[in-house]
């Protein structure tokens, strides 16, 4: 891994966690969520609306894209409640560590996945920790 991605990775890193620290500070958290999310689409928009034009997406991508749309508010309902009611250091690993155990689930159930006997030991690992 170049030096660049290794930055790039430690500043999502640092990012990720402080804008979640920052929900959890907020007397209001569910604005304070807003503001995120609006602040993080000003940078790409202009990049996303580009190649959407110029390569637009299927129909059956823009159903799944609608559908992340709808549980992406969920999540983040969710989120600003959960950090209303208990502390960070119980809902940041329980928000952040759930989609390890559900994806996979939900790519059996619903696209016919299988999953290696080393990918279940890694996502059992990640549950002991």
């Amino acid at each position: 891994m170049t030096i660049l991605a290794t930055f790039l990775i430690l500043l999502y890193c640092f990012g990720h966690s402080y804008w979640n620290f920052l929900v959890k500070k907020s007397t209001n958290p569910p604005m304070m969520l807003v503001s995120i999310a609006i602040g993080s689409w000003i940078l790409p928009f202009p990049f996303a609306l580009f190649f959407i034009i110029s390569n637009p997406p299927s129909y059956e991508s823009w159903i799944y894209i609608f559908i992340n749309g709808i549980l992406q508010i969920f999540y983040y309902g969710l989120l600003g409640r959960a950090y209303k009611l208990a502390d960070m250091s119980i809902v940041y690993p329980l928000a952040r560590g759930s989609a390890v155990f559900f994806i996979p689930i939900w790519g059996i159930i619903f696209f016919n996945e299988s999953i290696s006997s080393l990918a279940i030991l890694g996502i059992g690992l990640i549950f002991l920790d």
